[in-house]
């Protein structure tokens, strides 16, 4: 049986190596010149790359996937693979008819961003080099026609030279007219900043972008600005609770951030539990879309793991979710009353009705458990019934009853919450 593979009409034998001869412009000059075979990637010889390059320069997705799989995969190191096909990988994310540049560039951020924390001696020799003569090019991209390609730039450009892509940020943000990329490009130069002494120009715009009219870049902003280690988010709680409040739609698009922006934000405060609780408290009577609501509930957990003290106050939030209309709710809300102990004494006829809670917490799209730790990494894998019971261990045992080693998810872990080892 064969092995040979296709990706966009090339087809290449079991070793990645193309069968049919295939040209392209964005990728034929000096492609072949290279000895691949004498190069490593993570999976061994690098034989198959100028298929892969070749394939994706036609357009098909898949062998960009492979590029990213065999160039960077978990990251780690950076191969002699990867520095020879730099190169090719700037010619195709900077040439308009190739179509999927965005996870070329992708593909060349991840190996930036290896390159900039991993050991020296894991990074191929010739690397820093090959990048430093391809800057004008991966500067490029951020004035892409096509806006992902943009946002994409935006996360690469974070990963280069800390001077120079500074600049290009701050020329390309007085002209960027897609919303979403503006953000992103906030993001990367809050990162920058951290890697260079020359940060005036950088923290002057940031601090501008306080006052935008668009409260999403005004976030994007705060962030930054607390990368930087230039402002206590805390002051800007006002601000943040607008710009989490309202439409933040766009922020599924960012390459940068996340579309959970409530815990996104509400990490910022961490650091303080008055300001994360005033925070995580006001939300909970916000927006009442559920996927807000659930991130709502995210942060609060991540709160709950950093500090005890604002528990009280949340106590009967928590409560009053355990009827909530939305199962991931009510697991969650189980679940952090079963995390805090006899402060959870007084619900804890509540907690032993949700322990008969027969129904599955719904995924997150793609199939991931909803939050983690305290808020409810397994979710995904019961009912709201058994992870509450089995999560919240024996610390929601009431105070001065025999607490078990462990709080087995059984019938007889109910009602009184007293529970003896089986």
């Amino acid at each position: 049986m064969s092995s040979a593979r296709s990706y966009g009409g090339v087809n290449l034998d079991a070793q990645g190596a193309a069968q049919t001869p295939l040209w392209l412009p964005t990728v034929g000059n000096g492609l072949d010149d290279i000895d691949w075979s004498q190069l490593r990637h993570n999976y061994g010889s690098a034989e198959d790359i100028p298929g892969l390059l070749r394939a994706s320069a036609a357009g098909d997705g898949d062998a960009v996937g492979e590029l990213d799989n065999t160039l960077f995969h978990q990251g780690g190191w950076v191969g002699s693979a990867a520095t020879a096909a730099l190169p090719f990988l700037v010619r195709l994310a900077t040439d308009a008819q190739v179509r999927p540049r965005a996870g070329i560039v992708d593909v060349i951020a991840a190996l930036a961003a290896v390159a900039n924390t991993a050991d020296a001696r894991f990074i191929d020799e010739g690397w820093e080099a090959a990048l430093g003569h391809e800057m004008p090019r991966l500067l490029a991209v951020l004035t892409d026609e096509d806006a992902a390609v943009r946002r994409a730039g935006a996360a690469l450009a974070r990963e280069l030279p800390a001077e120079q892509a500074i600049a290009a940020i701050l020329a390309r943000s007085r002209q960027e007219p897609d919303r979403v990329t503006r953000w992103d490009l906030v993001l990367a130069i809050g990162d920058l900043v951290t890697r260079t002494a020359d940060t005036g120009e950088a923290i002057a715009f940031l601090t501008d972008q306080l006052a935008s009219d668009d409260e999403q870049l005004a976030l994007a902003a705060v962030h930054a600005l607390a990368a930087a280690g230039a402002i206590n988010a805390g002051d800007q709680l006002d601000l943040l609770l607008r710009a989490v409040s309202g439409d933040i739609s766009g922020w599924s698009q960012s390459a940068l951030a996340t579309p959970a922006v409530v815990s996104w934000t509400g990490r910022l405060l961490l650091g303080d539990p008055l300001a994360a609780s005033a925070y995580q408290l006001q939300l909970t009577e916000g927006p009442a879309d559920p996927d807000r609501r659930i991130d709502v509930a995210r942060a609060m957990g991540e709160l709950l793991d950093e500090w005890r003290s604002p528990s009280s106050a949340m106590l009967p939030v928590l409560a009053s979710w355990l009827s909530d209309p939305l199962p991931e709710l009510r697991f969650r809300a189980a679940f952090l009353l079963g995390g805090l102990g006899a402060e959870a004494a007084p619900y804890a006829d509540a907690l032993a009705r949700a322990s008969e809670d027969p129904t599955p917490p719904a995924p997150r799209p793609g199939g991931q458990p909803w939050g983690r730790r305290h808020s409810g990494r397994s979710a995904a894998s019961g009912t709201v019934a058994a992870y509450p019971v089995c999560a919240g261990n024996w610390a929601s045992t009431p105070a001065g009853s025999t607490r078990p080693s462990t709080f087995p998810a059984t019938p007889t872990c109910r009602r009184s919450w007293r529970c003896t080892n089986s």
